[in-house]
């Protein structure tokens, strides 16, 4: 398997999305209508544009939403089967343009997907639940057998603000449930050939809610789990994409593959708004993790993450420099774990003469003083 660089490619769907206050989190695609040729057209013009932007860059994957809205299966009823038929054929579309520009492209999915009356038909079964989900994730691949695999989250489900006929439901709830949900759902992947791709980001429910920091938990739910078709996804450190955190132990920890999650568009740090470098942080975690085995590649969210009114999309214009201090943190971010450039050198590839670039690393130092010591209060940061 080769490594994987992976970034999210959600922004076109945000076009014309019009809130005070936005949840990043995933693609609303009640705001989607799969009947509307002007705004796939849109769609399909602007994920052109990333594909090329992000490929010359040298990523190598994009992530995309959702294996709930995309797979059909029997459990649907007619309309949503109708919906998630016209969505599939739209986004097989899509799956085209990032082929083009020999991008993977990686379906993200909650674990679990339930509408009203297959809640209502499984109830609380937990066999029951773990069989439907199995069953979904073999349609999704033998219906778009393109993908290179899933992107999965265990640990955090849909809001009350999301409002569709298609939700998701904390369903693991402890550790040994994780490892064994994991162990039985794995084969699928090495039998279709695709990759799985879970998340260690949890939000505090259940047991299994501490899974991003505590040392036997995650032990525990990974214990055995051996495929050459698995990965473990993880924020750089024990809690959210904070400055001053020390890299998450877990990454010197677990013997499986891994990859390192960071965070682009600073959901914390303005959303893009102003600049907030994140090269000089990503210099110190390639370093840290020199000595981790098994770390094959990294996942970067450009777009994804974070309730907020900013609304700053990233890659989807030739002539703008709206987006440019979230391209710069994209730029750093696979220069620095891909190529091993220093965020100096991967600034001055950004510029256009020497000048330009020597201004340009004094600006981002400054900034990036400004984030650390007057936008962060070091003494809290530290604490993980």
């Amino acid at each position: 398997m080769s490594d994987i660089f992976l970034i999210d490619a959600i922004g076109p769907f945000f076009r014309g999305y019009q809130k005070k206050r936005i949840n990043w989190s995933k693609i609303h695609f009640s705001h989607i209508d799969p009947l509307d040729d002007e705004q796939w057209e849109n769609i399909y013009r602007e994920s052109q544009l990333f594909a090329q932007h992000v490929s010359k860059l040298g990523y190598t994957a994009v992530s995309l939403d959702d294996l709930a809205h995309l797979t059909v299966h029997s459990s649907l009823g007619p309309a949503l089967t109708e919906q998630n038929t016209a969505l599939q054929k739209r986004f097989k579309t899509l799956f085209s343009i990032y082929e083009a520009q020999n991008l993977d492209v990686y379906l993200t999915t909650d674990v679990l997907p339930l509408t009203a009356s297959i809640r209502e038909n499984l109830g609380n079964n937990h066999a029951a639940l773990n069989e439907y989900y199995e069953r979904l994730v073999e349609k999704c691949f033998s219906q778009m057998p393109e993908l290179a695999g899933l992107i999965m989250r265990i640990g955090e489900s849909d809001g009350l603000d999301v409002k569709d006929p298609i939700l998701t439901q904390l369903h693991l709830k402890t550790a040994k449930q994780t490892n064994a949900f994991l162990k039985t759902i794995l084969p699928i992947f090495e039998n279709a050939q695709k990759n799985l791709i879970l998340r260690t980001w949890t939000v505090g429910a259940h047991s299994v809610g501490d899974l991003i920091w505590h040392r036997s938990r995650i032990e525990q739910a990974f214990s055995g789990v051996e495929s050459e078709n698995f990965i473990i996804s993880m924020k750089h450190g024990e809690s959210d994409f904070f400055r001053y955190l020390p890299v998450n132990k877990a990454f010197f920890q677990l013997p499986q593959k891994k990859i390192i999650e960071l965070q682009a568009r600073r959901e914390y740090e303005g959303a893009g708004e102003y600049p907030s470098y994140i090269g000089w942080e990503c210099q110190r975690y390639a370093n840290e993790l020199v000595t981790a085995k098994n770390i094959v590649g990294m996942s970067v969210w450009c777009q994804t993450g974070g309730w907020h009114g900013f609304s700053r999309r990233a890659f989807l214009s030739h002539e703008s420099d709206k987006d440019i201090w979230i391209k710069l943190n994209c730029a750093a971010a696979i220069d620095i774990f891909r190529y091993g450039k220093s965020p100096e050198e991967s600034i001055s590839a950004q510029c256009w003469d020497e000048s330009a670039t020597t201004a340009a690393i004094e600006l981002l130092h400054l900034s990036d003083i400004v984030m650390r010591d007057l936008f962060y209060i070091p003494q809290f940061a530290r604490q993980k």
